[in-house]
C-alpha cells in the first residue's frame, strides 16, 4: 500500500510537469514555423511591393497559406498543429500604404490558452498599438515572447 501512495503521490508531480513541457515544445515549434512564416511575407513583399491582401487577390488563404505556399516563399508545416488546422486571422491594413503591413494570428491546437501571432504592423491584435515586427507569443492574452521581450511563461 506504501508503494501505491508513493506511485501516485510521484505521478501526481509528474504527469503536469511532462504536460507543461510537451506544450512548451509544441508552442515553439509553431514560434520556429512561424519565423520561417514572416520570411515568407518578407521575401513576397520584397517582389512584390506588398503583402498579401486580406480581402481581394493576392488574399492570403488562412487555410493554406496561399499565394505564399505555391510562389515558394513558405514550405513549413505549421497548419497541422494549430487549431481547426488553419489560421484564426489575417489582415493586411493600409495605413502605412496599400498592403504595406500585416499580422496573423494563430492558436496552438494542444492549448488554445496559447497565441501566437507573426506581425510586421502597428494594428496587431492584442498588441500595444505600437509597431511590432516578428514572432510574439501571447498566454492568456499577455504577451510573454517575443522580439524585445524577456521570456515568461
Amino acid at each position: 500500500m506504501i508503494v501505491t501512495v508513493i506511485i501516485a503521490l510521484l505521478s501526481s508531480i509528474a504527469i503536469p510537469k511532462f504536460r507543461n513541457v510537451q506544450v512548451r515544445a509544441h508552442v515553439n515549434s509553431i514560434v520556429a514555423d512561424g519565423e520561417l512564416l514572416l520570411t515568407g511575407f518578407q521575401e513576397f513583399h520584397s517582389d512584390n511591393y506588398s503583402y498579401p491582401n486580406a480581402t481581394s487577390n493576392p488574399f492570403l488563404n488562412l487555410v493554406t497559406f496561399e499565394p505564399l505556399r505555391s510562389m515558394g516563399y513558405y514550405q513549413g508545416n505549421m497548419l497541422d498543429r494549430l487549431n481547426n488546422s488553419q489560421a484564426d486571422s489575417y489582415d493586411s491594413p493600409d495605413d502605412q500604404g496599400p498592403n504595406q503591413e500585416f499580422w496573423v494570428l494563430v492558436t496552438p491546437r494542444i492549448d488554445p490558452s496559447y497565441q501566437i501571432v507573426i506581425a510586421s504592423s502597428d494594428n496587431v491584435p492584442l498588441g500595444s498599438g505600437e509597431w511590432m515586427e516578428g514572432v510574439y507569443t501571447y498566454k492568456d492574452g499577455e504577451l510573454i515572447a517575443g522580439p524585445g521581450v524577456t521570456p515568461r511563461g
